[in-house]
């Protein structure tokens, strides 16, 4: 360490020394820790481990820099501001974030990195800037199986949240800011809070649970990717879309969704499928799609577990090839089919009659479409390699298949 006797700034950094090598640290000024390599500062029974004396710590360098404690619960009420410009600040163990009157601030492209340390953590506020990320990768140690923030987190911008597999990360305190709440770890990430961030909720990967509660009623959107939003866990085991706010992409809701007017529910990115292990009540704007290809049909799905009560509006666009008599696509399966959509607004095709049995089976069907003309024969060639070459011309967007007898 250094300290220059014009400015108080003490630079603490690490090349090619061992974890574990620092036991106690006194900070008598502000402090910037970085190197070319990881390093700790572990605290044990008799070691204080981190003192800061309500110093600030800023984390520059693209390595990591953990301050740990694995013995009995120590908290330095004096750690004061910590900024993480870079790379990787991690607290394991039984440590606290010191002085709850400061804040913790992680730039872009930088981790905040908390590991087993169950219900040590204090009360703090941190603020995350576009880019930045929190996450807990330490499983499957003789610790806490789990990390809990009580304090408020602001996003400034898409925030990502890692979590892995096997843990849980409980975010107690009020998630705000403009920004976006990502979700990109298998693990388990459970609000317990009203939160008001006003990005999306993005499930890229893993769980996010609303227990209590908690709520994302500002979000724009929730996104799913394959993956799962349990609300079950909510006081009233619902989770009800706000006006605006859309449920879209691919995955699952574990409990009952309400989608009430001026809200959406759109599944898929392309062609995709929500589950519901739940109800669904549909009084919004539902939007679908269907495709063909050849004689391939493909559609949205809404697969509810429980009561699917049909309501709103329906809205249904179609992509791919030529349709024909008969052809019938799922957008719906329930245990139980209630009421009927307000309106519905099929794809106006030349030709093309739609039977709509939402409200019975959650199919809709071709009523009627034009007859293809017969595709006209003009010859054929035996290849050198025994194949037969079929020359026919035909309408275009219908699929064909050759039959001998």
């Amino acid at each position: 360490a250094r300290k220059s006797r014009r400015n108080p700034q003490v630079y603490v950094r690490s090349s090619g020394v061992t974890a574990g090598s620092l036991q106690s640290l006194t900070l008598l000024g502000p402090a910037t820790f970085g190197g070319s390599s990881s390093w700790i500062i572990g605290a044990e029974p008799t070691v204080l481990g981190l003192q800061a004396n309500s110093n600030k710590v800023t984390k520059v360098g693209a390595n990591a820099v953990q301050l740990s404690n694995g013995a009995s619960p120590v908290a330095d009420p004096g750690l004061g501001d910590v900024e993480v410009q870079a790379g990787t600040l991690s607290f394991y163990g039984y440590v606290g974030l010191g002085d709850p009157s400061q804040t913790i601030t992680v730039r872009s492209n930088a981790t905040l990195e908390i590991d087993n340390t169950g219900d040590s953590l204090t009360i703090k506020p941190i603020v995350m800037d576009d880019g930045a990320t929190l996450s807990s990768t330490l499983p499957n140690r003789l610790m806490p199986q789990y990390c809990t923030v009580p304090g408020p987190i602001t996003l400034g911008g898409a925030g990502t949240f890692k979590v892995v597999l096997t843990d849980t990360v409980n975010l107690n305190g009020e998630v705000g800011g403009s920004g976006s709440l990502i979700n990109a770890g298998a693990g388990l990430l459970v609000l317990n809070a009203s939160n008001s961030f006003t990005g999306d909720l993005s499930i890229q990967a893993g769980t996010v649970a609303l227990t209590g509660d908690a709520s994302v009623t500002r979000a724009a959107d929730i996104v799913l990717a394959g993956t799962t939003l349990d609300v079950s866990g909510r006081s009233d085991g619902t989770l009800t879309l706000a006006s605006g706010q859309t449920l879209k992409g691919n995955g699952t809701v574990i409990g009952t969704v309400v989608s009430p007017s001026g809200s959406m529910v759109s599944p898929g990115a392309s062609i995709g499928a929500i589950n519901i292990n739940g109800s669904l009540t549909l009084g919004g704007n539902t939007v679908m799609e269907m495709a063909k290809s050849a004689s391939v049909l493909s559609a949205d799905l809404l697969a509810v577990t429980g009561t699917l009560d049909l309501g709103g509006t329906l809205t249904v666009t179609y992509s791919g090839d030529k349709l024909q008599t008969g052809d019938t696509f799922t957008l719906f399966t329930a245990d139980t089919f209630n009421n009927a959509f307000t309106t519905v607004n099929l794809p106006v095709i030349a030709g093309v009659v739609w039977t709509n049995k939402t409200a019975i089976d959650g199919t809709i069907e071709v009523l009627s479409a034009p007859v293809p003309a017969q595709p006209t024969v003009s010859g054929g060639t035996l290849l050198p390699n025994g194949t037969f070459q079929l020359n026919f011309s035909g309408p275009s967007g219908y699929g064909y298949s050759v039959r001998a007898s």
